[in-house]
């Protein structure tokens, strides 16, 4: 009897422990899938941005063997590459804009050249981490991503 009195707070101590233990779990994983997500938006932003996307690409797949996708669903990938493409169109356009602002007088040829030599479109990966970085995108992903 005496056992019992001890062992019954403990047993139902142990069962708090363990279910505040599962909700710090849940809690992990569902950071890790936020995380993931904009991981892979972060690739995408980069492949949208290149002007190799064909290699970029499999850079990306070669470099990204941490990145669990597996719980990532089809409609959050499209979303994901939505927002890398107006990300890519976003630094286009800045890029375009500067070059103007820069070159007001430039025929096409050096406008050629400064296309060539990838001067314009050419801050898409500081772009891509800014917008990574962003309450934004994690706001976007925390929206998407379900808490199961």
């Amino acid at each position: 009897m005496r056992y019992t009195l001890f062992l019954i707070p403990l047993l139902v101590s142990s069962c708090f422990a363990l279910k505040d233990q599962q909700s710090i779990n849940q809690q992990e994983g569902y950071e890790a899938k936020v995380f993931d997500f904009k991981v892979v938006f972060f690739q995408n932003c980069i492949i949208e941005n290149s002007k190799d996307k064909l290699c970029m690409r499999e850079f990306v797949e070669h470099d990204s063997g941490v990145i669990n996708q597996e719980h990532i669903e089809k409609k959050d990938i499209n979303l994901i590459v939505k927002l890398a493409s107006q990300v890519a169109v976003q630094v286009y356009q800045d890029s375009v804009n500067w070059t103007n602002e820069i070159c007001k007088t430039c025929d096409e040829e050096i406008l050629q050249r400064f296309r060539d030599a990838g001067m314009i479109g050419s801050s898409p990966i500081g772009t891509c981490l800014d917008y990574f970085q962003s309450p934004e995108l994690d706001a976007i992903a925390r929206a998407n991503i379900s808490k199961k």
